[in-house]
């Protein structure tokens, strides 16, 4: 029997060791054909991504990235399973080895005396060697088996950060601006459409939280902020059909100051949201200003502090390339408290704060292309102030305001046109630098400014309607009153114009309709059904307008 037994552990020793070093050598070979850091160091995916760097809407580009990345990732799994399952298989046969090794001594230490076995029987020897060659085909076998089951079975690899092959996001162009309706009363904040509309009723829709913001519009989707004494959301809506496509809340965890008493006049949520085609941007009466997805995700959102003022929150936000634009006008004048902010749309965090010798004041920053360059254009008691968008820097001042602001400015005629309210109405040219008080003011007109509703302008003529109801034309070279006419009605929503046709809503739900022309013609009256406080947006030949409940859609 230990004759047999010796052949056995020979034939496993032999075997196991045949293993080793036909596994061994198949390892080493996987290791110099190909490595991990071929992933991520492989040449022509380095060369394709400079390529992306420099075509970054290449889509073809793209995919042939994704596919070759994918590629390399199936490559180099493949090599980290043979590699870790081979070594596994290597130490069982190791064991093998040794095991065996240790019986065939163990077996050869007392050699047998064949004098005592008698006669040899040839078919006994046969027998013999016959069991130990099967036996080490069966264990050379059974480790082949071994080893391939290993190859095969997944191997849980450590965790790590994917590999995103993705271009870096761009800044919006001023094409994309222009096309859509990204801010309060437009992308230039100049209220004015060139395309017509028809005041026909296509749909209405509630809106679940109340708010004095106007929509926002990019492509398809419309947006508008809602805000209680208990929450605030983001609403998207189909701008096509006026469904509901989601009602996002903003979830802040981090300690926020207290909510400030809020005002009948403008609530939690005055502010007009703005977009960027990629997020859209909220702020609200307590501070907290969000961002979120068009898919509805809150991307980033932050309370900016206590935004303490008399009639509460309302200045709407401006948007310029990556930079989310915040005038913050608080307190008095010279108290410090004022400042103009710029978050970084990705992020939320601050990318520079410029502060404002200002009051508080409830006018919305503008953006103006002037010379083919960008300003901000902001009022607050006492001056009319320009702005670098994208560092902050002041670029010019004039000192010619005072009270309680709530018109924006425009840019018409190729002045900013600010309204001192209830008083003055000035024109600047912004071509300058530092203080233009005495320099750059073309004119001031003393017949009575707007107090609420902000300014609009088509070709020579300049529109001006004030919170009681009287609507002045004059001519935005001079400002000289070209005629007038009293509605007779109390207005918060600022005038706008689709084509050449003046829209002013009252505060208690009547449209108005007039021709925009050198003299007044009478004006068509649609009763909206509730009352209304924001101002009208638009989508080609589709106006929105939001109610105290419902958003209304009007068009063809």
């Amino acid at each position: 029997m230990k004759p047999l037994l010796h052949q056995i552990a020979l034939a496993l020793m032999i075997a196991s060791a045949a293993f080793l070093l036909a596994t061994g050598g198949l390892l080493v070979f996987n290791q110099t054909r190909g490595k991990v850091t071929g992933l991520v160091k492989s040449r022509d995916r380095i060369e394709l991504i400079e390529q992306l760097h420099k075509r970054p809407k290449d889509e073809a580009l793209k995919q042939r990235i994704r596919a070759l990345d994918l590629q390399l990732r199936q490559q180099t799994f493949t090599q980290l399973r043979l590699s870790s399952n081979g070594a596994r298989a290597m130490l069982g046969a190791l064991v093998v080895l040794l095991v065996s090794a240790h019986f065939v001594r163990a077996l050869r230490r007392q050699m047998p005396n064949p004098m005592a076995w008698g006669a040899r029987h040839a078919d006994e020897d046969k027998r013999t060697v016959r069991v130990a060659r099967y036996a080490a085909s069966v264990v050379f076998g059974l480790l082949v088996a071994a080893a391939l089951f290993l190859g095969i079975k997944p191997v849980r690899l450590p965790e790590r950060a994917p590999v995103v092959v993705e271009a870096p996001e761009q800044p919006m162009t001023v094409a994309e601006w222009e096309q859509n309706w990204p801010a309060f009363r437009g992308p230039w904040g100049d209220g004015a459409t060139k395309t017509p509309i028809k005041l026909n009723q296509l749909w209405k829709v509630a809106v679940p939280l109340p708010g004095m913001g106007s929509p926002v519009i990019w492509g398809n989707a419309l947006f508008m902020s809602g805000a209680d004494e208990k929450e605030e959301r983001m609403f998207r809506f189909d701008a096509d059909m006026g469904k509901l496509v989601w009602a996002s809340p903003v979830k802040i965890t981090a300690p926020r100051p207290p909510t400030p008493r809020l005002n009948e006049d403008t609530g939690a949520a005055a502010p007009t949201p703005v977009t960027d085609g990629r997020r859209v941007y909220a702020i609200f009466a307590n501070g907290d200003v969000a961002a979120f997805d068009f898919d509805g995700k809150q991307v980033w959102a932050r309370n900016i502090g206590q935004l303490e003022n008399a009639y509460g929150y309302a200045s709407s936000l401006a948007l310029w390339q990556n930079r989310l634009l915040i005038q913050l006008d608080l307190g008095q004048e010279g108290d410090g408290k004022s400042k103009l902010l710029a978050l970084d749309t990705r992020t939320g965090k601050d990318m520079w704060q410029t502060p404002r010798p200002t009051g508080g004041s409830w006018a919305s920053p503008i953006l103006a292309m002037v010379e083919g360059k960008p300003q901000l254009i902001t009022c607050g008691d006492p001056f009319i102030l320009a702005y670098d968008p994208s560092s902050g820097a002041e670029l010019w001042r004039a000192n010619s305001l005072s009270s309680d602001l709530a018109p924006s400015p425009i840019l018409a005629g190729g002045f900013i046109i600010a309204c001192k309210v209830n008083a003055d109405v000035i024109a600047v040219r912004p071509n300058g630098k530092g203080d233009v008080t005495k320099t750059h003011i073309a004119w001031t007109s003393t017949d009575g400014a707007p107090d609420v509703p902000s300014p609009v302008a088509v070709g020579n003529r300049l529109y001006l309607l004030n919170g009681g109801g009287l609507l002045r034309c004059c001519d935005v070279a001079n400002g000289k009153e070209l005629w007038a006419h009293d509605f007779g009605e109390e207005f918060y929503s600022s005038p706008v114009l689709a084509g050449n046709t003046l829209v002013m809503i009252t505060r208690k739900g009547v449209i108005f309709t007039t021709e925009a022309g050198e003299t007044y013609q009478d004006a068509k009256k649609l009763e909206l059904g509730e009352t209304c406080n924001a101002s009208p947006s638009f989508r080609g030949a589709r106006m929105y307008l939001r109610g105290k409940n419902n958003l209304f859609c009007f068009g063809e």
